[in-house]
């Protein structure tokens, strides 16, 4: 079963959403930040189960990112994002 997870992150009083689909995945995800306020650049890693940083994106400019398994492998990963300075860490799963 695949789905779109979205997280609202409310940073400085600025509202913004994460989307995440397909999640899990069988091949690309796709991340999108929903807000047309996003003045900086925006940082993500990605970690495996054990936390160990398996890939990491600084000064990420754009609204959106588009993940490939062939970069991470299967099995449940964590993503933590960072834009205007607040952080969210979520689940994604590539199959």
């Amino acid at each position: 079963k695949q789905s779109v997870v979205t997280s609202t992150v409310n940073p400085k009083q600025q509202s913004y959403s994460i989307s995440f689909y397909p999640n899990p995945s069988s091949n690309l995800m796709n991340i999108q930040i929903n807000n047309t306020a996003i003045s900086n650049s925006w940082n993500y890693k990605i970690f495996n189960s054990v936390g160990q940083e398996l890939l990491h994106n600084e000064n990420v400019s754009g609204s959106s990112i588009i993940l490939d398994k062939t970069s991470l492998g299967t099995g449940l990963f964590y993503i933590q994002i960072q834009v205007n300075g607040e952080r969210t860490t979520k689940k994604i799963i590539f199959e």
